[in-house]
């Protein structure tokens, strides 16, 4: 709760879920074992574009295992999920890059 509050005070957005109880999370289409049925994974929406990625590095910073970046849906998800390696992703609808391989990538653009 508490690096999420940390988190949301950097960059207001708003929540759009959390705990999910097991019919929610299989009504919804959640993953098998989301972290979101452990309380431990956050879904949060931007109002603005802009906010994703700095608050995904934000989040980085915290210590978040699970990074997810969804720009097509203004949406970040963060979790504390146990991991081997941490899972730091951007979405661009069924493709997924590691948020690394954006940051190289958009790097390149703007130079």
């Amino acid at each position: 709760v508490g690096m999420v509050n940390v988190l949301l005070k950097a960059f207001p957005m708003s929540i759009e879920s959390w705990r999910r109880t097991p019919l929610h999370n299989k009504v919804i289409g959640g993953a098998e074992k989301s972290a979101h049925l452990d309380g431990i994974a956050v879904d949060l929406i931007a109002d603005d574009l802009k906010q994703l990625l700095p608050a995904a590095l934000k989040a980085r910073e915290l210590g978040f295992s699970g990074i997810e970046i969804d720009f097509e849906d203004y949406h970040l998800h963060v979790d504390m999920k146990e991991r081997t390696f941490p899972w730091h992703v951007v979405t661009f609808g069924k493709q997924e890059i590691s948020l690394n391989e954006y940051l190289s990538l958009h790097q390149q653009v703007n130079l």
